[in-house]
């Protein structure tokens, strides 16, 4: 059976994990180490750490570490879900006007994207989340990058207007397409969904291995691994297409729920 922990986050140019695991099969034993300078969604470490191989990763895109990260270290379904329960309540609590006065200064866009009380919960859960830091978070966080925009006419599990959900749109083609169709946001409880998704991902899927990765550009990696210097086995990754797409374009919506600006 496919682990579910393998689909956490739609991302855009990623390859199957059965090209990942022929690949460790072949070159590898078990408790070598694989590496992948390129970790995108984690398909590769996390393939590794199924396999009982050790992994590290690295990549300079935050979202790429926030959702390679969390399934190098997953948690406990139990532990998300409390912990989840701690955070509701804390927003049920959180002074509503410095949330409601952040998200009326957001641009157009995202009073579009999404329904109101809806964005409002992203806001608070974007003020406080620690996903550099504290690794239960992380996933919570790597769980709302994956909800945080798709194709609502499909699923109810997607918080945004209609949308690709591999690839942020730009805003204003996202606002010419709804206005263009009559599209508006429908009211998601984020709790709700977050909760589901951590239930459906993490139940019976837990891995008990965990790897490494870290956020850095990839010519740094022998100072980001200075205790892995040649114990690297094998090297398995899909390289950045050069000139031909842009990352930071294309996960802008993503980039902003982890602290970057609104466009």
């Amino acid at each position: 059976m496919r682990n579910r922990l393998h689909s956490l986050c739609p991302y855009f140019a990623m390859f199957p994990e059965e090209f990942a695991r022929q690949h460790i099969e072949k070159l590898t034993s078990e408790g070598d180490y694989v590496f992948d300078p390129f970790s995108g969604r984690g398909t590769t470490l996390f393939q590794a750490l199924l396999m009982n191989r050790r992994a590290i990763a690295i990549d300079i895109n935050p979202v790429a570490y926030c959702i390679s990260s969390a399934k190098a270290e997953a948690p406990t379904a139990e532990s998300v879900i409390n912990e989840l329960k701690k955070l509701e309540k804390k927003c049920k609590a959180f002074p509503y006007d410095s949330l409601e006065e952040e998200r009326r200064g957001l641009p157009p866009f995202f009073r579009r994207a999404f329904y109101a009380t809806t964005l409002r919960d992203i806001l608070f859960l974007r003020q406080v989340l620690d996903w550099r830091h504290n690794p239960l978070h992380r996933f919570i966080a790597a769980l709302a990058l994956g909800s945080l925009h798709g194709e609502m006419d499909k699923s109810s599990s997607y918080f945004s207007n209609q949308m690709p959900r591999t690839i942020s749109t730009k805003p204003r083609y996202s606002l010419n397409y709804w206005r263009r169709n009559g599209l508006w946001p429908r009211k998601r409880n984020v709790f709700d969904i977050l909760r589901a998704r951590a239930e459906f991902r993490l139940k019976g899927n837990v891995v008990p291995i965990k790897g490494h990765v870290v956020l850095e550009d990839a010519r740094n990696a022998a100072s980001a691994f200075p205790r892995h210097q040649n114990k690297v086995k094998v090297i398995i990754t899909s390289p950045p297409y050069f000139d031909v797409t842009s990352y930071e374009e294309d996960q802008w919506l993503r980039l902003w729920f982890l602290g970057h600006k609104p466009r």
